[in-house]
Formats: structure tokens, sequence, C-alpha cells
């Protein structure tokens, strides 16, 4: 019982994390038909916003309420793992490098890219956009990314342990 109530709690947990990934991955899917190589990261989000929901919807309406489930579910919640399990990959690996930049060239960088706003626009300054608060908003946000997908990970894997300690729920077709 420990395993679903932590379960519970991570599912709630992610759902505004897996709003807004999914939000961003409509985005994602329009960069991708101008960009094909933002392709895979548009099917990693969109796998990890079906796999969400899925497992969200298995636990509720089949383990909560120990009712049978199509097999079907059960190959949604596997084969959506397999992106999930690319969104973390490449999610860990793009928060290890935003973290191991340097902070002085990040703020470089950072700068560089206000001044080129700066011209866009043609304005001389920009108050409300400082290096310093873009860098620790950028930090912020991949803490928060990192976070995120180490808990989708644990949910995964306890979705995995549902799938085999309840695979009695599951009707054969």
């Amino acid at each position: 019982m420990e395993e679903e109530k932590v379960y519970k709690i991570i599912s709630w947990v992610l759902m505004p994390f897996t709003v807004l990934v999914g939000l961003s991955g409509v985005g994602l899917l329009l960069t991708a038909l101008l960009y094909p190589p933002a392709f895979m990261s548009a099917i990693f989000v969109v796998g990890v916003v079906v796999y969400t929901i899925i497992s969200q919807r298995f636990f509720k309406r089949n383990i909560c309420r120990n009712a049978k489930a199509k097999m079907s579910v059960q190959l949604w919640i596997r084969v959506s793992a397999f992106f999930v399990i690319g969104y973390i990959m490449e999610t860990v690996q793009q928060g290890i490098e935003m973290l191991s930049f340097d902070k002085d060239s990040l703020k470089q960088a950072l700068q560089s890219e206000i001044s080129q706003v700066q011209s866009i626009l043609h304005q001389s300054s920009l108050p409300v956009f400082s290096v310093d608060m873009l860098y620790n908003f950028s930090r912020g946000i991949t803490i928060a990314f990192l976070v995120y997908a180490l808990l989708l990970l644990l949910h995964l894997l306890l979705s995995f342990l549902f799938l085999k300690r309840y695979r009695y729920l599951f009707e054969k077709q």
C-alpha cells in the first residue's frame, strides 16, 4: 500500500509539469515541421503526455477500484514508457550540460542575447531583464526539469511494478 500512496503523490506532483510540457509540445511539434531535428524531442514530449494520462487512468480506474482493464492499456503504458525514457535521458543530458557551463561564459552568452534583442527592438535598454536574473532563471528552470525527470523515472518504475503486481486485472483477448 505504501507504493500506491507514493505513486498517487508523485502523480499529482507530475500533473502540472505535464500540462506545461504538453503545451510546450504543441509549439515543439510546429517547430519540428520547419526544423526536423526537433521532431525527436517533440515525439518524446508527446510520449510523456500519453504515458502520464494513461498511467493515471489505469491507477484510478483499475488499481484503486480493482476493476478489469483491457490489454491495450498495458501495451500503451509499455510503449509510451520508451518515449518517457528517451525524454528523461534527453532532459538529464541537457540539464547536466547547462549546469556544467562556466558561470561567466554563460552570463556572457546571455548578455549577447540581450544585446541582440535590444538591437531588434531598437531600444537601448531593457530594464526588466538583467543578466543575473536570466542566469538565475535558467538555472532554476533547469533544476526544476531535472527534478521532474527524476520523479518521472520513479513514477515509471512504480508503473512497471504495478503492471507486474496487478497483471490479473488485465483481460485476455
